[in-house]
């Protein structure tokens, strides 16, 4: 995660102070997950529908950079092919076509997630590359898209919090009671929740290659597509020609653990004290970290500050560097007193998170995961550690307490790491 050097962090000398970047970083991150880019992407299941049965309409697609031709299509799959008798479902994919005569096999891409949509309506340029020589797939994720959507709206109010800690016992309890009204109100609808698993979204994936009639594939994918490819690999290894991994998520790895977080801000903290202007502001960055997010002041001016909140939105913020500096900035100015930072983290919480994706599907794709000998409420909050691992101490506790949510877990030969 660490590839540039500690002069990165001048981009923080604007004059406000933290709360400036932060609130620029914020604002760019509410445009991109209000879904900019994404498709519609509810369908419904055509009337009559049976197994296999596919629909398609021609269109022009445009990336970033220029316009191909391209069909629209819409297939009819099982919700669980486990299950002899099982309602059907329809997922959306889409099929740019290269403009020469003779392509190679076709790529399929695979974003990242879970809760995310697969299918974009404009694709950034570098597809144009791709598309020189190959047809360039997308298939739609169950559960994310299609005629069936895991929406959760009974977590996104308890995402909210019970009191003025987000990571308290009773903050989680509320968790694990809306994972349990939501997984009952999807039965209730009908919805089989167990056929909404990696293993199905990767069979979708070969549904669709048989449909257009591709002898193999290969595959781009990317963070937890990276998985799913993983999985097509062992199933379908035959039709697969190559797979490209950016940034893989290894078995396990939805469950972020709090010593590689630690790691990380040390490293980052070795970094800072090499720069001469802001090891001035705070000697050691990592002590900084875990001294202000221990003991924060509940309120900025009259703007609450909830510690949980603060403590997710960081390591949200950790996930690239230029995002990663500006918490930084904020835990340096909190040190001096200044708060105004972890005022506009607690708030932009609030907005964002709860919003973030589509729980039920992040759920059921990331149970593969769960691991029942684990305390996770101890593991992922250990004492010592800088922060902890917020989002892991906020979901895998509930999503391990009985009867909040149905966990899958897929077999061996497939979940785990294969040669």
């Amino acid at each position: 995660m660490i590839g540039k050097t500690i002069s990165h962090y001048k981009i923080l000398e604007t004059a406000g102070g933290s709360g400036i970047s932060i609130c620029a970083f914020l604002l760019s991150l509410v445009i991109v997950v209000s879904g900019c880019g994404r498709s519609d992407t509810s369908i419904k299941l055509p009337g009559g529908a049976k197994v296999g049965d596919v629909k398609l309409e021609h269109f022009t697609y445009k990336t970033s950079g220029s316009a191909f031709k391209a069909d629209r299509g819409v297939i009819v799959l099982p919700e669980n092919r486990k299950k002899v008798g099982s309602r059907l479902i329809a997922l959306p994919f889409v099929r740019i076509h290269t403009p020469i005569s003779k392509p190679a096999e076709p790529i399929f891409f695979l974003s990242g997630g879970p809760g995310s949509p697969n299918i974009q309506n404009e694709a950034p340029g570098w597809v144009d590359s791709l598309l020189v020589n190959h047809d360039f797939v997308m298939v739609g994720y169950r559960g994310a898209e299609g005629s069936t959507i895991l929406d959760c709206p009974e977590v996104k109010r308890a995402l909210k919090g019970a009191d003025d800690d987000l990571l308290s016992p009773e903050s989680r309890a509320k968790l694990i009671e809306a994972m349990s009204s939501s997984a009952k109100r999807l039965q209730n609808e009908g919805i089989d929740i167990s056929g909404y698993t990696i293993e199905e979204v990767a069979e979708d994936l070969d549904a669709v290659r048989f449909a257009l009639d591709c002898e193999r594939v290969s595959l781009l994918s990317m963070s937890y597509g990276t998985r799913v490819a993983q999985v097509y690999s062992y199933l379908h290894q035959d039709h697969l020609r190559r797979s490209v991994m950016v940034g893989a998520n290894p078995p396990g790895h939805f469950v972020w653990e709090p010593k590689r977080i630690d790691e990380q801000l040390q490293q980052y903290s070795r970094l800072w004290e090499k720069d001469s202007v802001q090891a001035k502001r705070t000697n050691n960055l990592a002590e900084t970290i875990h001294r202000v997010s221990h003991d924060m002041p509940k309120h900025w001016l009259f703007f609450p500050i909830d510690r949980g909140k603060v403590r997710v939105v960081t390591f949200s913020l950790l996930f690239h560097r230029n995002t990663a500096a500006m918490a930084f900035d904020a835990y340096a100015a909190a040190e001096k007193g200044d708060h105004s930072g972890l005022a506009l983290m607690s708030m932009a919480y609030d907005f964002i998170v709860p919003s973030i994706g589509i729980w039920g599907d992040f759920f059921s794709k990331g149970s593969t995961d769960y691991d029942s000998s684990r305390d996770y409420a101890s593991e992922m909050d250990p004492p010592g550690s800088i922060i902890g691992s917020p989002m892991s101490l906020l979901i895998w506790p509930a999503a391990a307490a009985s009867g909040s949510w149905p966990m899958v877990l897929l077999p061996d030969s497939i979940r785990l790491v294969q040669p």
